[in-house]
């Protein structure tokens, strides 16, 4: 499913080079609990990556089944991705970052969720993780900064607006919310 869609309580997936961070939210959006889940693309044949990165995937819609909620991912501009990443990283993270297929990760979302009956939800991904840094990265909250982008996805996926949290950052009294 791509596009605008609201739903309630979402598991929602960041996918990094080298983990997938899942966070969950309240019906208000605001964080639950959240993890990460390491893989190394970088290791092992493509097939034994596949089956590792599938059986992942297949965990996570376990979970979504049994609990009865939609998957959030990322919806990627994967050739702006690829140009900007040769530009962006050194050689050793290039590396990583290319043995990991982002277009094979959304592939195996689509198709095991589509044959589990998972209801899988595709936002745009731009600033989630700018705005999960800033709205969800501080002492009260204990998460990383994958997991913070995964929140700010969640919300997309339920179709709340995006918000920026400044109470950190100056007095809000005088600022009020600021929207992004």
């Amino acid at each position: 499913v791509t596009g605008v869609q609201t739903c309630a309580l979402p598991i929602c997936v960041d996918v990094n080079a080298d983990h997938l961070a899942v966070g969950v939210v309240d019906r208000h959006g605001n964080p639950k609990a959240s993890f990460s889940i390491p893989y190394r693309p970088y290791e092992g044949s493509t097939a034994q990556n596949e089956a590792a990165l599938g059986a992942i995937i297949n965990d996570l819609c376990d979970l979504a089944e049994l609990k009865g909620l939609p998957i959030v991912i990322e919806r990627l501009k994967l050739a702006f991705l690829m140009a900007k990443m040769k530009h962006s990283h050194g050689r050793k993270v290039n590396k990583r970052l290319s043995s990991l297929s982002y277009r094979k990760i959304f592939s195996f979302f689509e198709s095991i969720a589509a044959r589990r009956k998972v209801t899988l939800i595709k936002v745009f991904a731009g600033y989630s993780s700018k705005l999960g840094a800033i709205n969800y990265l501080n002492l009260r909250n204990k998460v990383s900064s994958h997991e913070a982008a995964a929140f700010m996805l969640a919300r997309r996926g339920m179709n709340l607006k995006d918000y920026l949290d400044i109470s950190g950052l100056k007095d809000s009294a005088q600022i009020g919310r600021a929207h992004v």
